[in-house]
């Protein structure tokens, strides 16, 4: 495999949150509104057009089949999208029809302010106000959409897809907490539906439940109408899980600081690998890990050795046999000290024998001024 020398400069962390945002657009591809869907479907298919850490020609036929899928969506979507202007004469059946369309050409500002105003007219339908939030979370203005969805809800408490969405919303935002609660409600009227279920799977990862989004991915695989979308997501599910086992360090790298838990990410990855074994990036980890596990000389740790040494060549010929003993087992604990695992980017940082190896040469610099 070639090495992408583009990647080289991009984080663990940014990379993961490229899969992260993978896993959140795959699972909205099922929600209950077309202009959603495609929204959604739309962000997904520029993401993997530019992830330069997928497999080339495994790739592609991943991205023609969403494209397909893009292509279905759009053709269903530009039956009722033609250009259209509101008249507030209207019944609501219709005022909201025409909406739509509006929202489905994309023009989500006036979507917006025709939304008021029909809303003006009819405060307690719930619809009006859903699609004004509809707009809102579309256009990208997410606080506003929480308060006109919490509108709806309180003027329909029954209606499923307003929980879902309002908990998609607060995932947007980062609040997992109120994510976590309105897709509750949402499980509550419907514990079946496909896309709330999708839904809570992807906040069940963000809670570091893998093994439970996991499961949840794998029922859906069952009736699912495009398993490639959902191999893939299970694959970035089991990857994560694998990179929970590493250390995140302040640079937005990842380091192997336990040989088990080392053990455990290979594991993981090599899963994620079943499912979907195009991502570069997984391949590249496997191999890190791999080599982390072999053990290698460290040269800043020869000073260990050449210290051990000098007892030898000075006291050797005049101190008695169990001294000589002694120093045998501290030249080869040195020794041992002196071949350690090798590191993903740093070498164990934080064990006791680096802290060790720190203060000795705190000492030295010390003594030499």
């Amino acid at each position: 495999m070639k090495k992408n020398k583009k990647s080289d400069n991009i984080t663990d962390r940014k990379i993961i949150n490229l899969r992260l945002l993978q896993i959140k657009l795959t699972t909205r591809l099922n929600a209950p509104d077309l202009e959603y869907r495609i929204s959604n479907l739309k962000n997904l298919i520029e993401l993997l057009e530019n992830d330069e850490l997928y497999d080339n020609k495994l790739g592609r036929q991943y991205l023609e089949n969403l494209k397909g899928d893009m292509f279905t969506l759009s053709e269903e979507l530009s039956k009722n999208s033609e250009d259209v202007e509101i008249n507030f004469q209207s019944d609501f059946k219709e005022l909201t029809y025409n909406l739509r369309k509006i929202i489905s050409n994309g023009d989500y500002q006036k979507a917006i302010e025709y939304g008021n105003k029909i809303g003006e007219l009819y405060q307690k339908k719930d619809l009006i106000w859903f699609l004004i939030a509809l707009s809102h979370d579309l256009n990208g203005d997410k606080e506003e959409s929480v308060f006109y969805y919490k509108r709806s809800i309180l003027l329909n408490e029954s209606e499923i897809k307003y929980y879902y969405y309002l908990a998609n919303v607060y995932m947007d935002l980062g609040d997992l907490e109120n994510a976590n609660k309105y897709i509750s409600y949402a499980l509550k009227l419907d514990s079946e539906s496909l896309y709330v279920l999708e839904s809570y799977a992807y906040i069940l990862l963000n809670n570091n439940k893998y093994d439970n989004a996991i499961s949840i991915f794998k029922e859906l695989l069952d009736n699912c109408k495009s398993p490639y979308i959902m191999n893939r997501a299970i694959s970035i599910v089991y990857f994560l899980k694998g990179a929970n086992y590493s250390h995140k360090s302040d640079d937005g790298y990842l380091y192997n600081i336990d040989k088990n838990d080392t053990y455990n990410m290979i594991a993981c990855i090599e899963k994620a690998m079943e499912f979907d074994s195009g991502d570069m990036y997984f391949k590249n980890n496997i191999n890190k890990a791999k080599n982390s596990l072999k053990m290698c000389f460290d040269l800043k740790r020869i000073w260990l050795l050449i210290f051990t040494s000098l007892f030898y060549i000075i006291n050797i010929p005049f101190i008695k046999f169990g001294v000589i003993i002694l120093l045998f087992v501290i030249f080869f604990s040195s020794f041992k000290m002196v071949c350690v695992l090798e590191k993903f980017r740093i070498t164990n940082e934080g064990t006791k024998l680096d802290n060790f190896c720190n203060r000795i040469n705190k000492i030295f610099v010390i003594k030499s001024k």
